[in-house]
């Protein structure tokens, strides 16, 4: 049956039902900030404070590793900006939605800024291009994801980590061939996000001497 409901109801409505037939103790309704989340439509940890909407366990793994001297870029912005800019040194975002590019803007510190660009591939992937300098973690988690990794390969500095969300997807799987080609190992963490019922990874792309410490 849960299967079954997974298969052919939408991720949002699968994990209402989840948050009606769970105890109100469950582990994820209570640590995680599950619950929150569904009534604000927004990824929140148990603080009320924003996240990004990746995995669980790959957020809290950012959040016990980021250091305040990491430079990140970020394509696609959100609450995972607002996230970041509260424990890195800098934060730069490129974003194509309006919408997002306005609401995220509202909820800046001095340390991030969003850049809006054109949905376009070449606008898009390249506007990261026109910024200063090198990125210790580039996030892609927007539109032309393949198309952003294999530009960010030019954007990370000598212990830069790429980050891509939904990395189960099969679109995205040709990001893996081209981080081997280029001497990145690989760490994948698949969990459970906010708002969602199913199982969702983000992938960790890594060399020697990087600033995550993997």
């Amino acid at each position: 049956m849960v299967s079954l409901l997974r298969r052919f109801l939408p991720e949002t409505l699968n994990a209402l039902i989840l948050l009606a037939v769970a105890k109100p103790r469950t582990p994820i309704l209570r640590a995680y900030g599950f619950a929150k989340s569904l009534g604000a439509e927004a990824a929140l940890d148990p603080s009320e404070h924003a996240m990004p909407w990746i995995p669980y366990c790959a957020a809290k793994f950012l959040d016990q590793r980021l250091t305040n001297d990491v430079r990140v870029l970020e394509y696609g912005s959100g609450n995972s900006t607002i996230f970041f800019m509260r424990r890195v040194r800098e934060v730069v975002a490129v974003e194509s939605a309006a919408d997002w590019f306005t609401a995220v803007n509202r909820s800046l510190f001095a340390n991030a800024r969003v850049v809006q660009v054109q949905t376009e591939e070449a606008d898009y992937v390249t506007a990261a291009g026109t910024l200063n300098g090198l990125y210790d973690v580039v996030m892609i988690d927007g539109i032309h994801r393949v198309a952003c990794f294999k530009h960010a390969l030019g954007l990370v500095s000598p212990r830069g980590v790429i980050i891509l969300d939904d990395s189960e997807r099969e679109e995205y799987s040709e990001a893996f061939v081209v981080a081997r080609q280029h001497g990145f190992r690989t760490l994948s963490l698949e969990g459970h996000k906010a708002g969602s019922a199913g199982l969702h990874a983000t992938s960790f792309f890594y060399r020697d001497g990087n600033c995550l410490g993997l």
